[in-house]
């Protein structure tokens, strides 16, 4: 497992932090948003695959994921 850090729009509250975390939970994966970076922060493998369920998952909860920091 490594830390990936994926960029994420649209999040304005502490309310949206958590609902990108708990999309992360939905999905199996543990991360740490953060309002003042604009990112999701977690634990994984960094396959494509993962990170088209992540992106999938923020998108669905409707914010931008962005690029792999």
């Amino acid at each position: 497992m490594k830390e990936i850090k994926l960029a994420v729009a649209g999040m304005t509250c502490a309310h949206c932090v958590k609902t990108v975390e708990s999309a992360l939970k939905e999905i199996g994966l543990n991360g740490k948003a953060s309002l003042e970076n604009g990112e999701v922060v977690y634990q994984g493998e960094g396959t494509e695959g993962e990170l088209s369920e992540v992106r999938a998952a923020i998108e669905e909860e409707g914010y931008v994921p962005g690029a792999v920091k």
